[in-house]
């Protein structure tokens, strides 16, 4: 087995293993809210009459499972875009040294080629970063009690016979 083959299935053994513990983080998470919920429940501020599901719901998208979620994605994604993004780079790099006469300073190995691929790839990288941030930033509810309502309007509308 080759380095590369190893690092890769090194790679995919620590992101399998971090999506088990988000899963894990979840199933905390829902453990959690439903005891928050019944606690809730035995101080009064939460009526006997109140389903759960929107509760559970409004406290999983307000944790820090989200965050969770989109930050395993970005590195997963991370781990497919920084070899296409090296080799694209490298492509870009060969192909204007041969366009500008092969000088000696800018030949593949050099400082400024080296300085060229590591600014590069960070930048597809932060590109990545950038990207879920955004996703996740949208579509975050701003507060639990907006969400809550939210989720509650929903799960009624869901449960009326039609």
């Amino acid at each position: 087995m080759t380095n590369l083959a190893f690092l890769a299935g090194l790679a995919g053994a620590v992101l399998v293993l971090w999506a088990g513990m988000t899963f894990l983080f979840h199933r905390r998470l829902k453990k959690e809210a439903r005891y928050l919920f019944e606690l809730g429940k035995k101080r009064g501020e939460i009526l006997e009459s109140e389903p759960f599901p929107p509760f559970e719901r409004a406290h999983l998208d307000t944790s820090g499972f989200r965050a969770a979620v989109y930050r395993w994605l970005g590195a997963v994604t991370g781990v497919i875009v920084l070899p296409i993004a090296a080799v694209l780079l490298d492509f870009i790099w060969v192909r204007l040294y041969y366009l500008g006469g092969q000088p000696e300073v800018f030949a593949q190995g050099e400082l400024i080629h080296s300085f060229y691929m590591a600014v590069g790839c960070m930048g597809s990288l932060v590109g990545v970063a950038a990207f879920y941030t955004r996703r996740y930033h949208k579509g975050r509810p701003p507060h639990f009690d907006t969400a809550w309502e939210n989720e509650r309007a929903a799960f009624a509308t869901s449960e009326t016979p039609t």
